[in-house]
């Protein structure tokens, strides 16, 4: 089933932006059932809370945090030299690409995407803990009209 909600398509769009990003090799949305290593480093987004602005009688504000991932290293090969070598810059290249403000990826409906939080190096409970990685929790303010 595809996914052409306004959710969906930020999801999607965010993938295209991080996918931007010096050092991503691939991104998929939705994530995949299994991730191949030859993929890495991949970025994949989760859709998380939001809050709803309802002043307006026809059209609602919508602020939403999307759980952007990136997997980058197999958990079993994760020493410590590769891990600060490898992670580091690509929190900062990813985070820099999504913060760039360049919704040319069907998001005309957005209004602001913008990181506000990163995880630091951590193992990433998807697909069974197997991949180090990192993730961007990015805060999208967006419009809906209402029915």
């Amino acid at each position: 089933m595809t996914d052409t909600s306004r959710i969906g398509l930020i999801n999607k769009g965010l993938i295209d932006i991080a996918k931007t990003a010096v050092g991503v090799t691939a991104g998929f949305y939705p994530p995949p059932p299994q991730l191949d290593t030859v993929s890495l480093p991949a970025v994949f987004a989760f859709t998380g809370s939001g809050s709803y602005n309802l002043d307006e009688t026809e059209i609602s504000q919508i602020t939403r945090i999307f759980r952007v991932q990136v997997a980058c290293l197999p958990t079993g090969q994760g020493n410590p030299k590769d891990r600060e070598e490898q992670i580091p810059p690509l929190i900062v290249n990813v985070a820099h690409a999504l913060n760039a403000k360049q919704y040319t990826h069907n998001l005309d409906f957005v209004e602001e995407i913008r990181v506000v939080n990163d995880s630091g190096l951590v193992i990433l409970p998807e697909w069974g803990a197997k991949f180090i990685g990192f993730e961007l929790q990015v805060e999208v303010k967006y419009f809906e009209r209402r029915t």
